[in-house]
């Protein structure tokens, strides 16, 4: 194994963490303000239709997610070559892919919102909001679209091993919402506002990072002279299997249940939902500051046969995320209802049987993601994408059967956990197993000679290598 290939990736994985710190205390505070906040201000009814606009909206993400980690994956094993050329014509062709998909989307969204009654989209308890929904929605679509666009930079960063800076950014946009947010609130309580200040100001620091990156790589800046048809199919080939990988689950635990929740049970229950997935997020974000530059530094370590630095790392990373998901699931099990009330007040109303349940959720969607890394740093992605598909089709039909005989939240995240159990709880370590296993040990490869970009100088020579 060359030792100047491991420091150089435990150093961008050590730098990720160490940023991703300040960036996830960034999250942490404006989800600890803002919700709060939202709640005493609006009350939990109208949190709830808060909530309900932006799984909506959110839902925009699927046909979306795909083409930033097949970007990630792909100009990974580019910069390894030390082909600038390459590198252009893949960020140019996915960045003008994901700008027509965004732009196609949203005016889809924005017809559906603008002639389908709301009470059609959302339900009838929703009657009352229908004109506030509506402009919410169309304020959220905007900036979810702008958001889409920024993320194809953002899977850049990861494919340099450069999440640091992403995390920079995220960490200014984050306390900006924040400080927005204790100004504003008081003077503009409304929906509007709330989806304004929290989601615009983060996805402000967004666009920041792709502006940045592109001043740092200049031969990046988009040109439709440097789009590749030929790339088209390759990249969104790779966009369908991981908007598969990663949108699936995403979408349908978090968005698409959330909707459900919502239309069946209410705008109270949405709100508790919410309230639960927006701790999930905040606990998961700290297992992501690892395996966000994991998965690229483990892909550039596979593809050298650097095999014994991919097994110790992956040791220490399922040990602390079914370390970190233990003691959640004990706080939740003992301390979460109390924890919550004060955080919340008393119009959460679920009880101590639903935080079990979704401590037990928690601690097995971290086995899931860490294993799916794994799986994925081996280029195992097809094989993911199938055990993702069933499980969430499963997800989907289990809880709408749940909703529909009478069940409530705690009953569906406990199905949750059942069904990664029954799936990629056990799949996905048995793929990363064999997939080890059946790889040869091939001769250290030479490092690739460096290609250039007419007018732009050779790789070796760039700072940001």
């Amino acid at each position: 194994m060359s030792s100047e290939n491991r420091d150089r990736r435990n150093r961008t994985i050590k730098s990720a963490v160490l940023t991703s710190l300040l960036s996830k205390f960034g999250t942490l505070a404006l989800r600890i303000i803002s919700i709060p906040i939202a709640i005493h201000v609006l009350g939990m009814e109208q949190f709830g239709v808060y909530a309900t606009i932006l799984v909506a909206v959110q839902m925009m993400d699927v046909f979306h997610l795909g083409i930033g980690p097949a970007l990630t994956q792909k100009l990974s094993k580019a910069s390894l070559e030390n082909d600038q050329a390459k590198e252009a014509r893949l960020f140019s062709t996915s960045m003008i892919i994901s700008s027509a998909i965004t732009f196609l989307i949203a005016l889809i969204l924005i017809v559906a919102v603008c002639t389908i009654p709301i009470t059609d989209l959302f339900g009838d308890k929703y009657a009352s909001y229908s004109e506030t929904m509506r402009r919410s929605c169309l304020i959220g679509i905007g900036i979810i679209a702008v958001e889409l666009v920024c993320l194809v930079a953002e899977r850049a960063r990861d494919g340099y091993m450069e999440t640091r800076y992403t995390n920079l950014w995220g960490a200014g946009g984050n306390f900006l919402a924040a400080a927005l947010l204790l100004i504003g609130i008081w003077k503009f309580p409304t929906t509007e506002f709330l989806v304004l200040a929290i989601n615009g100001s983060v996805v402000l620091a967004k666009f920041g990072n792709m502006v940045h990156m592109m001043v740092q790589r200049p031969y990046l800046l988009p040109r439709f002279r440097t789009f590749s048809q030929s790339m088209v199919k390759m990249l969104m080939s790779g966009a369908l299997i991981f908007t598969i990988v990663y949108g699936s689950s995403g979408i349908m635990e978090y968005n698409i249940i959330g909707y459900l929740v919502g239309r069946f049970l209410g705008p109270e229950q949405a709100a508790n939902y919410s309230i639960l997935i927006s701790l999930h997020v905040m606990m998961t974000g700290i297992i992501y500051m690892l395996t966000v530059p994991i998965w690229p530094a483990i892909i550039d370590a596979y593809e050298r046969r650097e095999l014994d630095w991919v097994i110790h790392t992956a040791k220490r990373l399922r040990l602390t995320a079914f370390a970190f998901g233990a003691t959640v699931l004990t706080g939740m099990s003992f301390f979460g209802l109390w924890a919550i009330k004060i955080w919340i007040g008393e119009g959460f109303s679920l009880e101590q049987g639903a935080l079990i349940a979704f401590g037990s959720y928690f601690t097995l969607h971290l086995w899931r993601h860490v294993n799916q890394i794994l799986c994925l740093g081996l280029s195992r992605e097809n094989a993911v994408a199938k055990i993702v598909l069933a499980e969430t089709f499963t997800t989907f039909t289990v809880s709408i059967y749940l909703l529909k005989q009478g069940y409530s939240i705690p009953h569906i995240l406990a199905a949750f956990s059942v069904i990664i159990v029954c799936f990629s709880g056990w799949l996905y370590p048995l793929i990363y197993r064999n997939t080890l296993e059946s790889t040869t040990e091939n001769p250290q490869p030479t490092e690739p000679e460096p290609h250039e970009v007419p007018g732009h100088p050779s790789p070796v020579k760039l700072a940001t290598r």
